[in-house]
């Protein structure tokens, strides 16, 4: 039945409702308890049973069509059977992983997935060595799959040109800092264009958001990556420069600031090469992919601004001009001294 009450932009499902129509498909022990957990690109609920816990990832309406999700579950399930760490979807009791879920925006899909047991590592410069083999690991096991054309490419129209488009009516009344930002879009890439192909190993299925939240570390220092949803085929150069994104900005990943972030890349890039060694014009890449993800970041902030809250991300739709003003200047300087670091712009 269609909804007929006031429009809605993004709802979040009773966590009881979700409870009863949907975890009651799955081979779950009871008693079980569904929690909402968090918003962000997607609603997150936390799902405790009798002895396990999960985690059940209900997708926005609009961001990810049906066969888009079932190329994530396909992938994981990949992985899993390789033997790769990685948290993996929940098969109900049909065999399927998927449900429908018929919101006041409209259809929405859940899928549950198993426990990242542990916490963010502390990325010592043992940690960010394993964790680059990890990732390298899951390149090369994805290498040995036919690339599935259900998903999407992190390529430059999506990591550059889409979201300068989402944040162009945030910088209406500041026309020169979209105009520089529209330059530093075609220096980074041209500079990319020249350095990169799009050919394995160089480019293939990437996860597309390898950052410290996304990995967890049991009390055995073994990792899990989780939340796949962004992604897709492109450059391995890019899916490492998220580590050197979150590494080298203004909080690094000990929390306390950037000290660390040189020595934490070149242990990563260390783990990574253990099972392939990058490109002199990758690791030449990197450095410019650091902007583009910044530049990336903040047009999927923009986005998704009015949908998502305070947390974790500012609603900046709902901010004073002054405040709007501050988020930019902030991320603005950091695209600035990430290009001034690499002679640009």
């Amino acid at each position: 039945m269609a909804y007929s009450g006031f429009p809605v932009d993004a709802s979040i499902i009773s966590s009881q409702a979700l409870a009863t129509n949907v975890l009651s498909k799955y081979h779950l022990q009871s008693p079980l308890t569904c929690k909402f957990l968090q918003r962000g690109l997607n609603d997150t609920y936390t799902v405790q049973t009798g002895s396990s816990t999960y985690y059940l990832r209900v997708y926005r309406h609009g961001l990810r069509k049906k066969s888009e999700i079932d190329a994530e579950v396909d992938m994981l399930i990949y992985l899993v059977r390789e033997r790769q760490p990685v948290a993996a979807p929940v098969a109900m009791q049909d065999g399927t992983y998927l449900t429908r879920i018929d919101a006041p925006e409209g259809t929405r899909y859940a899928v549950l997935f198993t426990e990242a047991v542990g916490k963010p590592p502390k990325f010592n410069m043992a940690d960010c060595s394993q964790y680059g083999q990890i990732v390298a690991n899951i390149h090369a096991c994805m290498d040995q799959q036919q690339e599935d054309g259900r998903r999407f490419h992190l390529d430059l129209e999506y990591l550059v040109d889409q979201p300068l488009k989402h944040l162009e009516p945030f910088l209406a009344h500041r026309p020169e800092e979209i105009e520089y930002l529209r330059r530093c879009a075609d220096q980074l890439k041209s500079g990319i264009d020249d350095l990169l192909l799009k050919n394995k190993p160089e480019y293939g299925c990437c996860h597309g958001d390898h950052y410290p939240a996304n990995v967890h570390q049991d009390g055995e220092g073994r990792m899990v990556v989780f939340d796949f949803d962004c992604y897709g085929y492109g450059w391995r150069s890019y899916d490492v420069a998220v580590f050197l994104w979150q590494a080298s900005g203004p909080v690094g990943l000990n929390g306390t600031g950037n000290a660390d972030a040189p020595e934490q890349w070149d242990a990563f890039v260390e783990g990574y090469s253990r099972i392939r060694s990058l490109t002199d014009s990758e690791l030449e890449a990197t450095k410019l992919f650091v902007p583009v993800r910044r530049i990336w970041w903040m047009g999927m902030h923009t986005r998704l601004t009015e949908t998502i809250g305070p947390n974790p991300w500012p609603n900046l739709a709902g901010l004073d001009r002054e405040a709007q003003n501050g988020w930019i200047n902030r991320n603005i300087g950091l695209v600035r001294d990430s290009m001034e670091q690499q002679g640009l712009s």
